[in-house]
């Protein structure tokens, strides 16, 4: 009976240790919130950390992770964001929808 409840505990843990309970979390973007419109600018900052490799793209640009980017063209905007953990492979994807609205426009 012990051992059988132990067994049990012993693989909870481990799925838990497994299947990116751990430390992966979610991908951190300081700054943006999706579907958000800003006014004239925004900076964000991709969050990075150590142990995972990260690839970003505005619309269809390459953008730098783990600095402030300031964009401040009145457009629509698609920040996709992979993220790689070195040690298992296991990929993160996010998408950040945005619109940077020129408040000269008005209503427009």
């Amino acid at each position: 009976m012990f051992q059988t409840k132990a067994l049990k505990a012993l693989c909870v843990v481990l799925l838990c240790l497994f299947s990116g309970f751990g430390a992966s979390g979610q991908i951190t973007v300081n700054g943006l919130t999706d579907r958000t419109d800003y006014n004239d600018s925004v900076t964000f900052t991709i969050v990075t950390q150590p142990g995972f490799t990260y690839s970003a793209f505005l619309n269809t640009n390459p953008v730098p992770t783990g600095v402030a980017i300031t964009i401040n063209e009145p457009d629509y905007y698609e920040l996709r964001i992979t993220r790689v953990e070195n040690g298992t492979g296991a990929t993160a994807n996010s998408l950040v929808r945005f619109i940077v609205v020129a408040s000269e426009r008005g209503d427009t």
